[in-house]
């Protein structure tokens, strides 16, 4: 491939990067869906978690859009969010030995 066609393809996500968020959209709501089929509640659980990790530093605009688009999807399948689950926080924080008087 060359640098030319590299450069057309990167300019190509970029002009359709609506389309390619509604695809992604699709994909989520395709995989999550296919888990509930098999009933593997957990594995969407994490597909949840991994495409919040990989929103990367813009978590705070991409990951919202995700969930206001994929909500309809999760509600139908009953399937709850981290956050909704209390994942977001540890479960157990232990003071440090150190800091302790």
């Amino acid at each position: 491939m060359t640098a030319a066609q590299r450069g057309m393809r990167s300019d190509l996500l970029y002009k359709n990067s609506r389309e390619w968020t509604w695809f992604l959209i699709r994909v989520v709501n395709a995989l999550l869906k296919a888990c509930r089929r098999v009933n593997d509640y957990a594995l969407a659980v994490r597909i949840l978690e991994s495409v919040k990790w990989k929103c990367g530093k813009a978590v705070t605009t991409i990951w919202p859009y995700m969930l206001q688009e994929i909500q309809p999807t999760l509600d139908e399948l009953g399937i709850l969010t981290p956050e909704q689950m209390g994942y977001d926080k540890p479960e157990l924080y232990l003071e440090s030995v150190f800091d302790m008087h």
